[in-house]
């Protein structure tokens, strides 16, 4: 039932504009911040917001120096929104705790108006799928679609519920982001503990005595439908998406048996996949990795020798491009890079590096699940056709399981 005719104490009236439900709009500075490879902030540009979350591998690092003078306008708190208006359009995501986030190129800084639409209600109603359409039938341009400032602040939003109802859904819809955030402590914390149980091995071997480098490729265009392990699947939490093979148009390696990828780009901000148990629809990854099917040693073992802090240091000399973001290392580069040897790792190291990757994956899992019945609810929410007692209901039941 439509919020306006439910029994949720009315709605607060007509639609209303983002500038009508905002305290600021800032544009972000229009030019690139000065890149700084040992700088400790942020500029969290448009392809560093795939998936409505910060992916920092694809953020620039500032210096504290180029942060102030990117944020002299405002000042990002967290819970302050980021909106990409362009390349692509419409993703939005939430500023974090630690005020080192600054708005990158092609994105506009949102802060809500807490006496209008709380926060977080605003970030689920931006990203909701009707909101998102009017977005998209808004940007301009025949090559790259665009959205003015102008656009933004101009952007219809639907009729509010009152501000009891909307801390109700943002609580409600917060509950599965606040758990998938939980989950991430724990798979870093998994990750933490196979990283240190490989640390301790003194020995070294080069890469390709523990993995076979596989290079068969495919065109997916032979398949109705593949699962795509792409760069941005990883950035979005590891999750590789379903695609109609006709919708990707260069070949890619097909994925025959589990394996780790290794990415090429950007080894400053290593991107290394365990990949487990295969989809019954063809897997295939982004020409961006090298595929290493692991020798005489487990997938974890593998991912956690190669997830040592000294690969990546030593792959950042190695790497080639214009830029830290544009940078690519050569498989050969990789193949010979000399990692921890751990078949010297005793036995029970071993069963504990693998009952950690088990859990790192299972956890994973869990939260690829809880973003799915989110998104499920999501619209139904937003819309009012779903109570907050059902959706607290059915929240409550997800995270517990």
């Amino acid at each position: 039932m439509p919020w306006c005719v439910s029994r949720l104490d009315g709605c607060m009236g007509n639609e209303l504009t983002l500038a009508e439900v905002c305290d600021e709009i800032v544009d972000c500075v229009n030019r690139t911040a000065p890149e700084d490879l040992d700088g400790e902030y942020f500029a969290v540009g448009t392809p560093a917001m795939r998936g409505n979350v910060v992916n920092l591998s694809e953020a620039r690092t500032i210096t504290k120096e180029t942060f102030v003078k990117w944020t002299r306008r405002l000042v990002p708190e967290p819970g302050d929104l980021l909106l990409a208006r362009e390349a692509p359009v419409g993703p939005v995501i939430r500023i974090p705790e630690g005020g080192r986030y600054a708005a990158g190129q092609r994105t506009t800084h949102l802060r809500a108006n807490p006496n209008v639409v709380h926060p977080r209600y605003l970030y689920y109603l931006l990203i909701s799928p009707a909101v998102q359409l009017r977005i998209q039938a808004g940007a301009m341009g025949s090559t790259v679609p665009h959205l003015r400032v102008a656009d933004v602040k101009s952007l219809r939003l639907p009729a509010l519920p009152p501000l009891p109802t909307q801390h109700a859904i943002a609580e409600v819809l917060g509950a599965f982001d606040d758990k998938i955030a939980a989950n991430e402590q724990v798979v870093i914390a998994g990750e933490d503990l196979m990283r240190s149980l490989v640390a301790v091995v003194a020995t070294s071997v080069p890469v390709r005595e523990l993995a076979t480098h596989v290079t068969k490729s495919v065109d997916p265009t032979d398949f109705d439908k593949v699962v795509h392990f792409s760069l941005p699947a990883y950035d979005s939490e590891q999750d590789p998406v379903i695609e109609p093979g006709a919708a990707i148009k260069s070949n890619k390696f097909l994925i025959e048996q589990p394996c780790v990828l290794f990415s090429k780009l950007n080894p400053r901000f290593p991107r290394i996949w365990d990949v487990g148990n295969l989809p019954d629809l063809p897997p295939v990854a982004s020409t961006e990795f090298i595929v290493l099917v692991p020798r005489s040693v487990s997938r974890s073992a593998l991912w956690a020798a190669l997830a040592q802090p000294e690969v990546s240091t030593t792959l950042v000399s190695y790497a080639v491009g214009t830029s830290g973001s544009h940078q690519r290392i050569r498989p050969a580069e990789l193949l010979e890079l000399a990692i921890r040897d751990v078949r010297d790792l005793p036995s029970s190291s071993r069963s504990l590096l693998d009952s950690a990757g088990s859990q790192v994956d299972a956890t994973r899992r869990q939260s690829r699940a809880l973003a799915d019945a989110r998104d499920e609810l999501l619209p139904l929410l937003l819309s009012g056709r779903v109570s907050i007692g059902d959706l607290e209901n059915v929240a409550a039941s997800s995270i517990r399981s």
